[in-house]
């Protein structure tokens, strides 16, 4: 960001979007990063996935799935978590 459009451009300020201050930024200043479109991208994916199939635990899933204790950033199942994809009627 650029400090002719945004006071302190590299603090993490993200009220500065919020909806009492969105007419504060001027039009087509703002451009989403990289990483914000692949994330909406994701998203609109799997809602399009959704849309068509319903996702459920298969035969084989564990009834409780046990997390790894070992993970860092996200949280993972230990052998995993399969998932039976069924066509909506």
């Amino acid at each position: 960001m650029d400090e002719k459009y945004f006071e302190d451009p590299e603090k993490f300020i993200p009220e500065r979007f919020s909806r009492d201050r969105i007419k504060d930024i001027k039009k087509y200043v703002y451009m989403p990063s990289e990483k914000d479109l692949v994330h909406v991208s994701s998203l609109a994916g799997l809602a399009a996935l959704l849309y068509k199939f319903s996702v459920e635990p298969a035969p084989s899933s564990l009834r409780h799935p046990v997390s790894d204790p070992t993970s860092i950033i996200t949280q993972n199942i230990k052998g995993g978590l399969p998932l039976y994809i069924k066509e909506r009627a």
